[in-house]
């Protein structure tokens, strides 16, 4: 190699090392009402808009009054409600090998706010879902859970069964579609409804938002004020129900 290449490869291999590997994606963005934001590992937070990709690893929250609807590889639906903060803290799906753990996993945190997640081919028992006082796991499911600022969590189960696990006491239930329970301090106890303190559920808006190319509805990215691009710049609704066969 002649002498004067050697500085070009140097810098070339030098740039190489510093810049951030790019992320593997595991999802797309479906809905998007009024604000909304993405943080991938290594990089800056941005504004979320339709259909942008969504990294493992990647933060998803929401402002006041908005939501954000993101369909992952394996089909699964998460939906945050308003002020909502969740990680995707490990997502892997390989469907040709998905009896296995390292080839199948799904493992999402939520620290505050408002959730549903409807799975989709990922296995059961291969999605949970952590709190600061609960550890989830889902089989074939369709749930919403609720954080407040203390960290109590509130989960409620339409389809499917999920077994929880406190992290402050140890104690493990398995609750079934039709039942819901809050995970406290002290205990794990049997509700009727939510009184973790949080009233941010979307709400339905019928036409005031806008469809995709699918008449399905699998409770999208809804707020109950008015419609605005925001600061994400982006509105629109779901393209796809999540199915509920798996996870």
């Amino acid at each position: 190699m002649s002498l004067h290449l050697r500085p070009l490869l140097a810098v070339a291999l030098s740039a190489s090392m510093i810049a951030p590997a790019l992320a593997r994606e595991v999802g797309d963005v479906q809905a998007v009402t009024r604000s909304a934001y993405g943080t991938p590992p290594d990089a800056a937070k941005e504004a979320k808009r339709l259909g942008d990709p969504v990294a493992d690893h990647e933060w998803l929250e929401t402002l006041s009054a908005s939501g954000l609807r993101v369909r992952l590889a394996d089909g699964s639906q998460l939906t945050l409600g308003a002020d909502s903060k969740v990680l995707v803290d490990s997502f892997v799906y390989d469907p040709s090998r998905s009896d296995s753990d390292a080839a199948a996993k799904a493992a999402i945190a939520l620290p505050l706010g408002f959730m549903r997640y409807v799975t989709g081919s990922m296995p059961k028992g291969h999605t949970t879902i952590e709190t600061p006082t609960a550890t989830m796991t889902l089989r074939g499911t369709n749930v919403t859970v609720a954080v407040n600022a203390n960290g109590e969590t509130h989960l409620a189960v339409d389809e499917g069964e999920v077994t929880v696990r406190s992290k402050l006491t140890g104690q493990e239930m398995n609750v079934g579609a039709g039942s819901s329970v809050d995970i406290k301090a002290a205990e794990i106890r049997k509700s009727e409804q939510s009184d973790t303190g949080l009233n941010n559920r979307p709400t339905q808006r019928g036409n005031e938002e806008r469809r995709g190319g699918h008449d399905g509805d699998s409770g999208g990215a809804q707020s109950g004020g008015s419609e605005s691009g925001g600061d994400s710049g982006s509105d629109s609704s779901d393209s796809s129900d999540g199915g509920s066969s798996g996870g």
